[in-house]
């Protein structure tokens, strides 16, 4: 962590005859300051994540490596504080400094007081000292968002991402255990006119909130269906990332504290939500959830089809036919059912509990088995244990690792432009 406006200490203690050059500063960033003890710690940390042997010559190179790394950020931030396109003010930082300890306490279900306790039992430090790096840790994030967005709009061609990609092809690490599957899709939605009673019902209920005939967790605690009506419907403080239906959450921040919305459709059913309060980029919200009820029916021919294409079309180009023929998933559908590669960590839900808990082969099928409103057939087709990225199967992937190298390199340049305006002094 660096030390804001000591210089004048320094000075003082210069004059006073402490040899502190050589022995505790690593660096000095205009008025701001790098010790050596920080950058040895993170020399410590780098060692470790690259699991390297602790030699001399290794230490001395990583050492050299991580200064000039900690000078260049310290650059960008001292050089943020004049420049009003990417300066971040202080008031924002220290506010997503509390949403982020105020996400932690909720996390682990901890008050203000166990975390002060489990900082100084558990890693020696005060709460205001992993404020004030986590405060810093925040600011250079914060920075480098405005960076990016003011100075770093990197779109690259894709014979600029191949040339990243092979010449860093050996140091990008491998995506490890992956597998690849054909699929076939079938849709088996409730019937559309169920589906319109449930979107009126709550229609009705909006418009008797809003007149006042009812209170909103009146109505949950009376009509919904979701696990927290008997709480009113209260699903408490939201951030983006935290519901699993990316649909549901989307809509939800379009809104502001007071508004209730219009039914939202999911593949779980319809909701009526309520926001009742923000905090930070958090918002406080109730719901009312009424289901989508089985459609049988369709479920029961669906089963039917999909067991049939199991037993019948085993071959690869069977099951092509059958995918482009039945599949509702159109991605997959138009390259003859065949999914992209996936990791262990992608595989989600009754697929991922299915190849966890069972050995398949090339050829085996898995399933069918229904998903929330739909039912899938997969053939398993090939699995490598330790797979590494394929410009032909990871392209995006790809990109996006190739644009985050070009952005630090541009980051980079951007610094050694900085830093020909503000003093540096390396120990």
């Amino acid at each position: 962590m660096v030390k804001q406006g000591l210089i004048s200490f320094i000075c003082i203690m210069l004059c006073a005859g402490y040899a502190l050059g050589s022995d505790g500063i690593a660096a000095i960033v205009g008025d701001s300051i790098i010790l050596r003890s920080e950058v040895e710690e993170m020399v410590a940390l780098e060692m470790e994540s690259m699991g390297a042997q602790r030699d001399l010559m290794m230490e001395n190179i990583t050492y050299e490596q991580v200064l000039e790394e900690m000078v260049e950020n310290m650059v960008i931030a001292v050089h943020a504080e004049r420049d009003s396109l990417i300066a971040v003010p202080h008031d924002r930082v220290s506010a997503a400094v509390e949403e982020r300890i105020q996400a932690l306490l909720r996390e682990n279900n901890m008050t203000r007081t166990d975390l002060e306790r489990e900082l100084i039992d558990g890693y020696g430090i005060s709460f205001d000292e992993y404020e004030e790096r986590l405060f810093t840790q925040m600011q250079s994030q914060m920075i480098m968002q405005n960076i990016q967005q003011v100075y770093l709009k990197t779109s690259l061609t894709r014979g600029e991402v191949r040339e990243i990609f092979e010449e860093y092809r050996d140091s990008i690490p491998g995506v490890g255990e992956s597998y690849r599957f054909q699929e076939i899709k079938i849709s088996v939605q409730a019937d559309s006119s169920l589906r319109q009673d449930l979107y009126s019902k709550l229609i009705n209920l909006r418009e008797d909130i809003i007149a006042g005939t009812l209170t909103f967790p009146e109505a949950a605690k009376k009509y919904s269906e979701g696990p927290n009506a008997a709480r009113g419907g209260r699903l408490g403080f939201i951030s983006k990332g935290d519901l699993a239906l990316r649909n549901l959450e989307r809509q939800i921040f379009w809104y502001s504290p007071g508004d209730i919305s219009p039914p939202i459709e999911t593949s779980m059913g319809f909701h009526l939500v309520r926001i009742t309060g923000r905090r930070g980029s958090s918002l406080e919200v109730e719901q009312i959830f009424l289901p989508l009820p089985q459609n049988t029916q369709a479920i029961a021919d669906a089963q039917f089809l999909l067991d049939s294409i199991a037993s019948h079309s085993t071959a690869p180009e069977e099951f092509a036919q059958a995918a482009r023929k039945f599949s509702e998933d159109p991605i997959s559908k138009s390259y003859d059912g065949y999914t992209s590669w996936m990791s262990a960590r992608e595989l989600r839900g009754t697929l991922r509990e299915k190849v966890r808990s069972e050995s398949y082969s090339p050829g085996d099928m898995i399933g069918p088995f229904q998903e929330r409103d739909a039912l899938y057939l997969y053939r398993f087709h090939e699995y490598e244990a330790d797979r590494k990225l394929s410009f032909e199967h990871d392209y995006h992937r790809i990109k996006e690792i190739a644009e985050s190298i070009a952005s630090q390199r541009k980051i980079s340049d951007l610094a050694r432009t900085w830093r020909r305006d503000i003093l540096v002094t390396v120990y």
